[in-house]
């Protein structure tokens, strides 16, 4: 294509544009690149790596947004705590009412305790709150959570969706036994073993006073 003006002929700049758009978009590919490699980061913190190999790609921001909010929270990392003999851990995340954390745990000593913490969106300022509370933890409950994690196959299970959605509750569920660790994410859910043994959690929240 070219243009003719006052009798000279101008060849438009077809290359020089398609460079620009080159340059352009592999700036804003690297740019992604690195945020999603500096975000990937937070999660490797929290969780082992190829914990969420199988989680779908639409999913794929999901581990990170999830160490985002234990961070916040001051949550520790538990995968390799050797001074915990048992923990589980359910980290919600919540689309509208903010996010919030059940952990039950059991150290090398046999202690047992537990604490629930929200993070409350603050209508008055951009910053969440923060309310942290213990939990009575006995040896039934326990005893209940073991039951649950061998009984919905926790161990087994992956954390591919068969469903995806921009909204809605996200569910992790870490598992540490000993030696063993296990973490598994859920959209949405409404059953199944991440569903059941969150469920149990959130009753024993629901039941238990705070200390």
């Amino acid at each position: 294509m070219s243009l003719e003006l006052k009798g000279k002929v101008h060849k438009f700049p077809w290359k020089a544009i398609v460079r620009m758009f080159v340059l352009v978009f592999c700036g804003a590919t690297l740019i992604g690149c690195q945020s999603r490699i500096e975000g990937h980061g937070l999660s490797d913190s929290y969780f082992p790596g190829g914990s969420f190999e199988d989680l779908n790609e639409y999913y794929i921001e999901q581990p990170d947004r999830t160490a985002a909010v234990l961070s916040q929270l001051g949550e520790p990392v538990i995968y390799d705590d050797s001074s915990l003999v048992f923990s589980v851990r359910l980290t919600v995340r919540t689309s509208f009412h903010g996010s919030y954390v059940i952990a039950v745990q059991q150290t090398s000593d046999l202690k047992k305790m537990g604490h629930l913490s929200k993070l409350i969106a603050n209508d008055s300022s951009a910053e969440a709150i923060l309310q942290t509370k213990k939990l009575s933890v006995t040896d039934e409950h326990i005893r209940l959570i073991r039951r649950a994690i061998v009984d919905e196959s926790f161990w087994s299970v992956n954390s591919y969706q068969e469903l995806v959605g921009p909204d809605g509750d996200s569910w992790v569920l870490e598992v540490k036994d000993g030696d063993r660790f296990h973490v598994a994410y859920n959209w949405l859910p409404t059953a199944g073993a991440v569903f059941n043994i969150g469920s149990l959690l959130k009753r024993f929240y629901l039941d238990s006073p705070s200390e």
